[in-house]
C-alpha cells in the first residue's frame, strides 16, 4: 500500500490531511500541484487533474482509491483498515 498526498498550497485540507496521517504514524509521500505533479495526475484520472482540492491517493496491489478534501469518516475507516490488515505501507 502507498499513500500520496498531492496538495494544494495553504489548504486548510491538506493541513488536515497531514495532520491526520502524521498523529497515526501512517507513512506517506506529499506532492504540491506543479506541471509535473498535474501531468503524472494525467495518468491516473482525468477527474483528478481538475480537482480544486488537496486529496490523497491509497494504491493497493490492485486498486487505486481517492478521497478528496478532509472527510473525518473516510480517514477513519482508511485508519481501521490498516490497523485490522497491517498492510505494508511503502
Amino acid at each position: 500500500m502507498k499513500l500520496k498526498l498531492y496538495s494544494i498550497p495553504n489548504s486548510e485540507d491538506s493541513r488536515k490531511i497531514k495532520d491526520f496521517l502524521i498523529q497515526h504514524n501512517l507513512k506517506f509521500e506529499e506532492a504540491i500541484f506543479d506541471e509535473r505533479v498535474y501531468s503524472e495526475l494525467t495518468n491516473i484520472s482525468s477527474y483528478l487533474k481538475n480537482s480544486q482540492e488537496s486529496f490523497l491517493i491509497i494504491r493497493y496491489s490492485s486498486a487505486i482509491h481517492a478521497i478528496h478534501g478532509f472527510n473525518a469518516h473516510a480517514f477513519d475507516q482508511l485508519f481501521k483498515h490498516i490497523k485490522k490488515y497491517k498492510p505494508k505501507i511503502q
